[in-house]
């Protein structure tokens, strides 16, 4: 079974996605919308998949994820921020040692999402 961590802020688009996911794939979805809590779950479970929104108060979930989340995980960014800022995200992460960083740019369609996650 799959553990995936999807982290927004917004709960009707963190709803919105553990739907997707699990008609996609039997999986452990954890949800987190705050991001004083994302070291707590990145704690707890090692993740397959991190399905993560980058423009969140507080600074986002990026320097947290860089120190906590196994390099093996597929970390998936979306973001309604410039494709610019969405590639040095990108860059940043695989240069930290994970091994698959994909990126989506709000606003989402399912066939885009899905794409990334089957490969997974």
């Amino acid at each position: 079974m799959k553990k995936v961590l999807i982290i927004d802020d917004c709960a009707a688009i963190t709803k919105f996605f553990k739907r997707f996911v699990r008609k996609l794939f039997y999986a452990h979805i954890d949800v987190c919308t705050d991001v004083h809590d994302l070291q707590e779950f990145l704690e707890i479970h090692d993740y397959d998949v991190i399905l993560t929104d980058i423009g969140m108060p507080y600074g986002g979930p990026l320097p947290i994820i860089k120190g906590f989340a196994p390099k093996s995980s597929c970390i998936v960014i979306v973001s309604a921020m410039n494709v610019d800022k969405l590639l040095q995200a990108q860059k940043d992460l695989i240069d930290e040692g994970f091994e698959r960083v994909d990126w989506l740019q709000k606003p989402i369609t399912l066939d885009k999402l899905k794409g990334l996650l089957e490969n997974e």
